[in-house]
Formats: C-alpha cells, structure tokens, sequence
C-alpha cells in the first residue's frame, strides 16, 4: 500500500461554493484537475513527478449538508511506502488555498 494522508476541515458556505473553491485551490495549489463532478462533490487530481516522489494522486470530497471538506493525498506508486511528508504538504497547501479563498486569508 501507498504512502498516504488524508485531513477534514469544515469551512462556511453553501455545497456549491465549497465545490467551486475547491477546484480553484486544487488549481492555485499546482495540482492538475483529473475529474470535477459538482454534482457528486467530487475533484480528482493529480501531483507531478517531483524530487520527493513518483507523483501523488490527491482526492476532494465535498459532503452533503455538513460543509466538511475531506482531502487526501496518496503516492501513485503503489510501492512508494515512504512519502517524506509530501502527501501532508499536498493537503496542507490545498487547505491554505481554501482558507484564502473563503475566509480572506490564511488561517492555518
């Protein structure tokens, strides 16, 4: 199994706005968007080939009614059992861009 890290956080705002912020921070944070369904709440993404790793597939979720945004970040290679905090950098940064994005700055 793939390194991996995942974090939930709750922000204000309506399910769509939290799904529009999130595609906009996957962006601002380097991420390549793979997949953005709205209506499941979803974004999929993808980390390039970097110094620290294979790459790093990062997933979004958007819940229904609660406003929590659920991230993770796990290392595309399936054998790549060490991540050296990169998949924790990922969610962090992505979380750093939604605070900007929705509470004008950043929180975190």
């Amino acid at each position: 199994m793939a390194a991996m890290y995942q974090q939930v956080r709750q922000f204000p705002g309506t399910r769509d706005q939290l799904i529009q912020a999130s595609q906009e921070a996957a962006r601002r944070s380097g991420f390549k968007i793979r997949l953005a369904d709205p209506a499941a709440g979803r974004v999929e993404a993808r980390v390039r080939f970097n110094f620290w790793s294979y790459g790093e597939n990062v997933s979004i979720q958007v819940t229904e009614g609660g406003n929590w945004v659920v991230v993770s970040s796990e290392c595309s290679s399936p054998f790549q059992r060490a991540d050296w905090g990169k998949n924790e950098r990922n969610v962090t940064r992505f979380f750093e861009q939604m605070g900007i994005l929705l509470l004008g700055g950043n929180e975190w």
